[in-house]
């Protein structure tokens, strides 16, 4: 329990710490894009936790095998993680969505500022780092890449690693709904 809280935690803290430096250029239909720091963050929380949590089940497994009241319990275990680690994703598309919400909007006021009466440029904010994109445009790009990402490829490879860590409990129809929700999660 206190794992699956701590990945929901680190998922939420890590969102409010995008750097907006390129750090991976990966291609996608044969085009170029480039990815930021925070969802490879994100895929380092989820593995790091989902590595213990399943060194923790095997344990209490092991523990199992001398105890019928167990297993019932580790079937409750093997539930909440699941959710916990749906949830994640859930709750890191979110906050891509309102970064890129929040980019959006703040774009649209700097063009009517621009347009209408300013000529002055952006502000550079002074927590940018060197080699961050501070151009909105080019960051909500970023984002989009973020999130294409998360879909194209981060949501599968960590589905398909860690599933087994409930999959027992759950048929290969719910399996397939599961990847679905997820990659969903970030259109």
């Amino acid at each position: 329990q206190r794992l699956c809280s701590w990945m929901r935690a680190s998922t939420e803290a890590i969102s409010k710490e995008e750097t907006w430096i390129p750090v991976s250029i990966l291609e996608r239909n044969r085009s170029p894009y480039a990815i930021s720091y925070l969802p490879l963050a994100f895929r380092s929380v989820i593995v790091s936790g989902m590595e213990q949590i399943n060194l923790m089940i095997l344990s209490v497994k092991g523990e199992a095998a001398k105890s019928e009241d167990m297993f019932a319990q580790i079937e409750e275990i093997m539930i909440s993680v699941r959710l916990a680690f749906l949830n994640c994703f859930l709750d890191f598309a979110a906050h891509l969505e309102q970064i890129g919400a929040d980019l959006s909007q703040s774009t649209s006021s700097q063009e009517n500022w621009k347009n209408g009466y300013s000529d002055d440029h952006q502000e550079v904010s002074s927590a940018n780092t060197y080699g961050s994109v501070v151009d909105p445009h080019k960051r909500l790009l970023m984002v989009l890449s973020n999130i294409g990402y998360c879909k194209d490829e981060l949501a599968s490879e960590l589905y398909k690693k860690f599933k087994y860590t409930w999959l027992q409990s759950r048929n290969k129809v719910e399996d397939v709904s599961d990847l679905q929700d997820l990659t969903m999660s970030f259109s």
